[in-house]
C-alpha cells in the first residue's frame, strides 16, 4: 500500500460518510420513510393494553383535543411509540397528550423507564412515533420536521459541547447554522450569551466551565 492508495481510500472515506449522514438526515425528516427503516416498529398500539388512567389524566387529554394547534407552543395528542421484539411488544409511550402555552416553563416528570427521553425523541423527530400527532407552533411534525427545527432547541442528557472551544464559539456556531450572518448574527450572540449569564465566560473554554455553565451553554 503506497501513498497514493491512502489518499484513495480517505477520498473514499469522506464522500461515503458524507453521503451516509445526508441520506440519515434525509431519512429523519421524512417520518413515512423513517417508519420503514425502524427495526419492527409496530404501527398500532393495542390499546386493550392500556392501564387506567385516573380524572387528571383524561380530563388533559380532553382538553387537548379541543385545543387549536396554533393556539399553544406545544401540542402532544395521544402519542404512542410501540417497539416489536421477538419476545413481545415494548411500550415504550402509551398515549400521552398535554399542551404548553407560550411563556411557560412545563416540566415532564416520571419514573425511569417512563418514556419521558423517547417522548423527546419524537417531538424532536429522532423518532416516528406509532401513534398520535405532535405540533411544535402550529406545525405538525409529521410534516414539516425541518420547519419545526427551526423552533426548538434540544439539549441531550450529556453535555454536547466541545472542550477546546470557546463559549462564543459555540454560539456562533450554532448561530450560523441557523443560518445568521452579520448584523444579526452578532445580535444574537450578545443576546444569547447574556441571556444565559455567561458574559464573563465568553472566551472560555468549554472546558473550563463549571457543571451548571455547561448545562446552561449545552441549552
Amino acid at each position: 500500500v503506497n501513498a497514493g492508495d491512502n489518499c484513495a481510500m480517505l477520498f473514499f472515506d469522506a464522500i461515503f460518510y458524507a453521503v451516509l449522514c445526508i441520506l440519515g438526515d434525509w431519512i429523519c425528516e421524512h417520518p413515512g420513510v423513517s417508519k420503514f427503516f425502524q427495526l419492527r416498529a409496530d404501527p398500532s398500539c393495542p390499546w386493550e393494553l392500556r392501564r387506567q388512567e385516573d380524572e387528571k389524566v383524561l380530563a388533559e387529554k380532553e382538553r387537548v383535543a379541543k385545543l387549536d394547534p396554533a393556539s399553544q407552543i406545544l401540542v402532544v395528542s395521544d402519542v404512542s411509540k410501540v417497539y416489536r421484539t421477538s419476545k413481545a411488544d415494548v411500550h415504550a409511550v402509551r398515549g400521552v397528550s398535554f399542551a404548553v402555552e407560550a411563556g411557560s416553563v412545563f416540566g415532564l416528570l416520571g419514573t425511569n423507564g417512563a418514556g419521558k427521553t423517547t417522548t423527546f425523541k419524537m417531538i424532536c423527530g429522532q423518532v416516528t412515533p406509532s401513534k398520535g400527532r405532535i405540533f411544535v407552533k402550529g406545525i405538525d411534525v409529521a410534516k414539516d420536521l425541518h420547519g419545526v427545527r427551526k423552533h426548538i432547541g434540544y439539549c441531550p442528557q450529556f453535555d454536547a459541547l466541545l472542550d477546546l472551544m470557546t463559549v462564543r464559539e459555540h454560539v456562533e456556531l450554532y448561530a450560523r447554522l441557523k443560518g445568521l450572518t452579520g448584523e444579526a448574527l452578532e445580535a444574537e450572540l450578545t443576546e444569547k450569551i447574556e441571556t444565559l449569564r455567561l458574559a464573563e465566560y465568553t472566551e472560555s473554554r468549554a472546558g473550563q466551565l463549571s457543571g451548571g455553565n455547561k448545562r446552561k451553554l449545552s441549552t
